[in-house]
C-alpha cells in the first residue's frame, strides 16, 4: 500500500524536457498521491488536476509558497529549468525541508553539467556585471553562467543530507 503522504514533485507542468510531468503520471499510476507544484494555474495545472494529482500554484523563490508546498510532504523530488536563481530555490527548499524535519526523500533532478559542478571547480569563476558569474580566461575554464549557482546547490544539498544522517543515527 503506497504511503499517503502527498510526494511534492516541483516543475511539474513540465515545460522543459517532460520529466516530473512524467514522474507525476508514474507515481499517480502506481497509487501514490502527488502534490504537483506549479508556477501558473493554467492548461498544464488543469492536465494535472484530471490526472489526479493535488496542484499547488506558487514560486520557488519564495519561502512562504515552498514551505506551504512542504506540508504534509515527506518526500521532494525537485526540479527546477534553467535559471540563474537555481540556487537560491534549492537554498529555500533545502531550508523548508530541514525546518520541516520529517523529509524521508529529497531527490534533486540535474543537468549532466551539474554532476561535476562542484566548488573546488568554481575557483576560475568570477562575480560579474550583468550575470551571478562571468568566465576567467584562465586555460580550462569552461564558460557557463550556470556553474557558480549549480556547483553551490549541489554542495547545499550534500550539506542537508549529511545533518539528516547525523540526526537520524544513520552511517553510525
Amino acid at each position: 500500500m503506497p504511503e499517503r503522504n502527498p510526494i511534492l514533485i516541483t516543475g511539474a507542468a513540465g515545460e522543459i524536457g517532460g520529466v516530473s510531468r512524467t514522474m507525476v503520471d508514474m507515481l499517480l499510476e502506481q497509487g501514490y498521491p502527488v502534490r504537483a507544484f506549479v508556477r501558473q494555474d493554467d492548461e498544464r495545472a488543469d492536465s494535472l488536476r484530471q490526472a489526479g494529482a493535488e496542484v499547488f500554484v506558487g514560486d520557488l523563490l519564495n519561502i512562504a509558497d515552498v514551505t506551504a508546498a512542504l506540508k504534509d510532504c515527506r518526500r521532494i523530488y525537485f526540479s527546477m529549468s534553467l535559471s540563474p536563481y537555481y540556487s537560491d530555490a534549492v537554498i529555500l527548499m533545502a531550508a523548508a525541508a530541514r525546518a520541516q524535519s520529517d523529509i524521508e526523500v529529497f531527490v534533486n533532478i540535474s543537468e549532466y553539467e551539474q554532476s561535476f559542478m562542484r566548488l573546488e571547480k568554481m575557483t576560475c569563476w568570477r562575480a560579474g556585471p550583468r550575470s551571478r558569474a562571468a568566465a576567467s580566461t584562465a586555460p580550462g575554464c569552461r564558460p557557463s553562467w550556470q556553474l557558480p549557482g549549480f556547483a553551490t546547490a549541489e554542495e547545499i544539498l550534500d550539506s542537508l543530507a549529511r545533518f539528516c544522517r547525523r540526526i537520524s543515527g544513520a552511517g553510525h
